[in-house]
């Protein structure tokens, strides 16, 4: 399976407009990823 990034990710799925505001999401301590914030 290929890694893809957390902010492309996010982006995908439709929880960021874009991969610049998926960044400032991830940056703000806002993203949980298995139980740990991003």
């Amino acid at each position: 399976m290929a890694r893809i990034r957390l902010d492309q990710l996010l982006t995908q799925r439709g929880m960021a407009r874009s991969v610049t505001e998926a960044q400032a999401l991830i940056h703000a301590g806002e993203v949980e990823l298995d139980g740990t914030r991003r």
